[in-house]
């Protein structure tokens, strides 16, 4: 009967918790790796439009910033650390003048 217990009471903390530590981890580890291959394939990008096709490739640039500022709004919404809003601030600032200085030449 105590091993029942036991048996039950891990049951029942399992099921309210949800998301185990690992699975968190798990999570936040790909979190950090696709933002990291994300950057590397920006930068990529970002040098092949300006070697090989005389491009600016601040329009990807802009785009990682982008992801990046949405990652940490995100971060700052959940838990309100003013790291978080920082930092998605400063991306938004450098975003807006990639893609501004991006977007602007091709209207005008």
């Amino acid at each position: 009967m105590d091993k029942m217990e036991k048996n039950e009471i891990l049951r029942r903390a399992q099921a309210q918790k949800g998301q185990d530590e690992r699975e968190a981890q798990v999570y936040q580890r790909s979190h950090y790796v696709s933002m990291a291959m994300g950057l590397i394939t920006c930068i990529v990008l970002f040098f092949i439009k300006k070697i090989y096709a005389g491009e600016s490739g601040r329009d990807v640039m802009g785009l990682y910033f982008t992801m990046m500022a949405a990652s940490y709004f995100y971060k700052w919404y959940q838990l309100r650390r003013i790291s978080d809003l920082v930092w998605a601030l400063i991306s938004v600032i450098i975003a807006g003048m990639d893609l501004g200085t991006y977007i602007v030449p091709l209207c005008f």
